[in-house]
């Protein structure tokens, strides 16, 4: 089972047609690539436009909206315009980050909201990215979203200073500067004030050291 999906929408089992799209993502096993003829597909992936084809749609982890549709700005399709796409639609809104997959999610210049959790460390934990995953797909155009696992990252995240987990983090790496919020919020609301005090500059900036590594 994959987090992200790309579906491609054909009009006939052309070989060059399906070998064009997937020789764009091979080189990324998280991610689920198939394709159909069936656009009765669309249907039940709540798309309910008639589009024209080859068509490509990709189902993810937004609990709000769980598919997107490929809609190109001008009627010439390049593949690097879909390569483009896909690139910023591959990897789960609300993502565990590790050391291969941190600087290609974090290079769109977005600030990055890190959860510091603990995925074993009980129902706290579990709520609490629950909480973060919500506020991912809500905000998912303001923010790259993941996180981290504190015991498994704990060299790494100690340099944020927190003492007690679950919390967040918002980090700007273009600036490699962090903003933290040491109340450890936990309510919804809370959180996304929180991350808006980052984003407009409103809550004190630290580090300035060498970034997550």
């Amino acid at each position: 089972k994959h987090s992200v999906t790309f579906i491609l929408i054909t009009e006939n089992n052309s070989y060059e047609s399906i070998e064009d799209f997937a020789s764009l993502w091979r080189i990324y096993s998280h991610i689920g690539f198939g394709y159909t003829t069936e656009n009765q597909i669309l249907n039940h992936l709540n798309i309910n436009q008639t589009i024209p084809l080859p068509a490509l749609v990709v189902v993810n982890d937004d609990i709000y909206e769980r598919t997107e549709l490929y809609q190109p700005s001008t009627s010439h399709i390049s593949k690097e315009d879909i390569y483009k796409w896909m690139e910023l639609r591959a990897f789960p809104i609300y993502k565990e980050f590790n050391l291969l997959n941190w600087r290609t999610i974090t290079k769109n210049g977005k600030m990055t909201v890190i959860a510091l959790v603990d995925p074993k460390g009980g129902e706290q934990h579990i709520k609490y990215s629950q909480t973060m995953q919500r506020i991912a797909c809500k905000n998912k155009n303001k923010f790259n979203f993941g996180w981290f696992n504190v015991v498994e990252y704990q060299r790494f995240i100690y340099q944020f200073r927190y003492s007690h987990y679950p919390a967040c983090v918002v980090y700007d790496v273009p600036k490699d500067i962090y903003y933290a919020n040491y109340s450890n919020p936990t309510e919804e609301y809370e959180i996304e004030q929180f991350l808006e005090a980052a984003k407009n500059g409103t809550v004190i900036a630290r580090g300035g050291g060498s970034g997550p590594w």
